[in-house]
């Protein structure tokens, strides 16, 4: 999955690479990192529709409790971990454009609904789709549903007095682009796709391997480079190698044109031939003009 940047599952729709359902394009499942988190959501009951306030609170407190000991991380058998694995690697049925907006349609209607807000939230999980535009007017009707205090006959009229001024379209843009599935077409843009998509994970990759003494060495060739012919100002060496998860694509730019320079002899052969290929791509991006045929600059 490193090669798919979070970026993609942004715009598909998408609940990110730490969900349950953890792919964008098909509907592989899997026990991944925060998939536990995800389950106790769904679980957690909404208010009760009820004036007794305290009941409810005391109920929803003794609930909380007893979710937070079932959402306790259990110990790993082999064969789980064996299965954990295969589903990870497998393809699972693939996502398409109508099935995400359908879906999302659903959790409209959940959202619309006094009390539906764990139905939502299963839905949600269940599917592994979370509309963070349509979220904005998710979370207005929220507010009112989830209010203990107020009749429950007054927040449906509430609420569906909000759903009017509401806009036609309240989905990601995204869906409205005639003949686009962001979960099959992958919209390149510098940026996301390979300054902080590749080049950021090779980078990442790469400072992982090294060990201390290592990095003292490529902090050194880092800042003593001379960019000069770059036309960058000088690198920051202790910057560029003790936050690598946390630069920006001005710092991926330039680690992109240096990176073959400064790791020649720190890491494998293998790897040293992948840092020279993307060497000699990314330099083709930022290419405004092509004179000659556009196969041969392929």
């Amino acid at each position: 999955m490193l090669g798919d940047n979070p970026m993609q599952s942004e715009f598909a729709c998408h609940i990110g690479l730490r969900g349950r359902k953890f792919c964008r394009i098909c509907h592989v499942e899997g026990d991944v990192e925060g998939a536990e988190a995800e389950s106790s959501e769904v679980q957690e009951s909404d208010p009760v529709d009820s004036d007794a306030g305290s009941v409810a609170s005391g109920t929803s407190n003794r609930s909380k409790a007893g979710n937070a000991k079932r959402s306790q991380k259990k110990s790993e058998t082999m064969a789980q971990m064996v299965q954990r694995v295969t589903n990870f690697i497998s393809i699972g049925p693939l996502r398409n454009r109508t099935e995400t907006r359908n879906i999302l349609k659903s959790q409209f209607v959940e959202a619309c609904r006094v009390g539906g807000n764990a139905e939502f939230k299963r839905l949600k999980t269940l599917h592994g789709i979370k509309d963070t535009f349509q979220a904005f007017f998710l979370d207005c009707l929220f507010a009112i549903s989830t209010r203990c205090n107020i009749p429950k006959k007054h927040r449906e009229k509430t609420m569906a007095e909000l759903r009017k001024a509401f806009p036609t379209e309240i989905t990601s843009p995204v869906w409205r682009i005639k003949d686009f599935d962001p979960h099959s077409d992958t919209p390149v843009e510098i940026l996301h796709v390979i300054l902080l998509g590749f080049v950021k994970y090779f980078w990442r990759d790469a400072i992982y391997r090294l060990s201390s003494e290592q990095r003292d060495i490529l902090i050194a060739r880092l800042s003593c480079f001379d960019t000069s012919g770059l036309g960058i100002p000088p690198l920051s060496g202790s910057t560029l190698v003790t936050y690598a998860g946390s630069l920006t694509g001005r710092d991926f730019c330039a680690i992109a044109q240096v990176a073959p320079f400064v790791l020649y002899d720190l890491l494998e052969k293998d790897l040293l031939e992948a840092w020279n290929a993307l060497g000699i791509l990314v330099p083709l991006v930022w290419q405004p003009q092509m004179d000659d045929d556009v196969h041969q600059h392929i």
